[in-house]
Formats: C-alpha cells, structure tokens, sequence
C-alpha cells in the first residue's frame, strides 16, 4: 500500500495491526514508512479515532482520538523520509491497573506538508482503510475475547426472475466488545431440499460492537478472495432455501434461514404485453373472414 502523487511514493506498513493492551502494562507499536520516490519528505503524523459505515467496514477517520493510553508527548511534530529510505514511528501506550475493558479502533494519518496531502497506507486491507495504517487496540485482561457473532439479516430480493442469478447478503453482528473474524459456510438448497450451491464464508473481520456484511470465499485454499454470494443457471424455478451458519469451535452452531422464489417473470411481462396485439390481430382476423 503507497501513495503516488507525481514523484512522491510513500508506503506505511502495517496496514492494519491488531494490539492487545493489558492492564497495568506498558507496550510500542511500531509503524515503518517507506520513501521510494526521488524526493525527501517530511510528514507529520496524527492519531484519531475510526468508525465504520456498518456493512462493508469502510473506514472513516474523526476529528478527535479517545483513546486516552497513549503517550501524547512522544509524537514528534513532523518526520524526515530521504529519498529511498525508511523511518519509524514508535507509539507508547501505557494502560493503567484499573483500565476498562475496551476495543479502541484508531487511524494513524501522515500529512505531507509540502504537498498538502495524506497518505493512509493500507488499501488492501480488510477494513478498506484506503491509504490509512489502521491499530486496533484492545484493552482486556485476556489476550483474545470469546466471540459473539449473529446473523442479524439476509438481504435478498424475494421474487427474482428465472433468467436470473440469486443473490443475497449477510449481516452479522459482534455483540463482543472485540473484534471478530467470521467463519462458516452457505447453501442454497431447491424445493425438493437438494443442495444446488455451496459457499465458504470469506474470514472477514467485524469490530467489537458493530456489524457488517460478509462475504464469500473463493474456492483457492491458499489464498482466498472474498467474492459475493450468487448462483445462476440456466433457468431457475420454485422455492430456494439460503441457508447460513456460522461456525466456531467454542460456541454453538448459528444458522439463519430465508427463501427466494423464482418465477418467469420476464416471460410473463413479454405475454402481458403481446396480450393486447394478439386480441387486435384476432380482431382483424374475425372481421376479415366476414
């Protein structure tokens, strides 16, 4: 992940960073930007806080950090890249013995002062950061949170037409306070209860106490592309059960249901609207056999 703007090349790693905070503990997140353009660049980097829009996990940085950890004092104002090297960024987070358990999702920004622009590095990651390194930090006793994710909803249009592919979308919800990756499977089963698609779910992460829609995973094993659930074939007719279940080892198996129908919709608008030429040509016919 980089930014490009004429000669200037910077990329920031990581994109996105997991930081587990215990309390009474003092712990340094590194961030390392990379000069690979032919100019020197100084940037200065700000802290702030990011949300989500609630379905895909797009990234959208805020005015103001809340997370009250970090050693403020130690953010330097501006930082020097020379062409074709590396420089570092070094945060302190000190979390008290009596700190509340709590996911804190930041955005790290680097403001190029000569060209006026920001660079988000991380725009393959799983939170569509676009060119943000993205930490989220958890504050908790426990390195990693029991998960809590539900299915909340499948948006899919109920009738679709039988030349046409069905699709839909599920959202689930983290109901922990920590972020969550997504594991299971889908299926699409036809009125006789035969399974006629199956999918793996794509590892997407939600944060703690937000929702999001998942994705599919292609069928590479090695390394998977999310992908959007759909099935099509040439003609499609009945009910379609989709069917979605989450799975995890340490909780109880969550499935959600709902149908489809598939009708021939657009051979029905075709015969709505020959309806009336046939009723006139017969018309015709009648009177010219008189």
């Amino acid at each position: 992940p980089s930014l490009t703007a004429n000669t200037i090349e910077l990329s920031v790693s990581p994109p996105v960073d997991y930081f587990h905070l215990p309390p009474a503990t003092t712990k340094k997140h590194v961030v390392t930007l990379e000069n690979k353009g032919s100019t020197n660049l100084v940037v200065s980097p700000k802290i702030v806080d990011f949300t989500t829009n609630g379905a895909d996990n797009q990234v959208f940085p805020q005015e103001t950090m809340s997370f009250p950890y970090l050693d403020i004092t130690e953010l330097p104002d501006s930082i020097t890249i020379p062409s074709g090297k590396k420089a570092l960024l070094e945060l302190t987070m000190t979390a008290p013995s009596d700190a509340a358990e709590r996911e804190y999702p930041l955005t790290i920004l680097f403001l190029s002062k000569e060209n006026n622009l920001y660079s988000k590095a991380g725009v393959t990651s799983q939170f569509n950061a676009g060119l943000a390194s993205n930490l989220i930090v958890l504050v908790s006793k426990q390195n990693t949170l029991k998960k809590s994710l539900e299915i909340t909803q499948i948006h899919k249009k109920t009738f679709i037409d039988s030349f046409s592919a069905i699709t839909f979308e599920p959202l689930v919800e983290n109901v922990s306070i920590a972020a969550s990756t997504a594991s299971g499977s889908a299926e699409i089963l036809n009125w006789k209860k035969e399974v006629v698609a199956t999918f793996s779910i794509y590892p997407d992460t939600i944060l703690g106490n937000n929702s999001r829609i998942i994705r599919a995973a292609n069928s590479s094993e090695s390394d998977p592309e999310p992908q959007s659930f759909s099935f099509k074939k040439l003609f499609l007719f009945g009910p379609y059960q989709i069917r979605v279940t989450l799975l995890d080892q340490d909780l109880p198996t969550t499935t959600k249901t709902t149908i489809v129908y598939a009708l021939p919709l657009s051979l029905l608008v075709i015969l709505a609207l020959s309806c009336p030429l046939l009723i006139l040509l017969y018309k015709k016919y009648i009177l010219a056999t008189r």
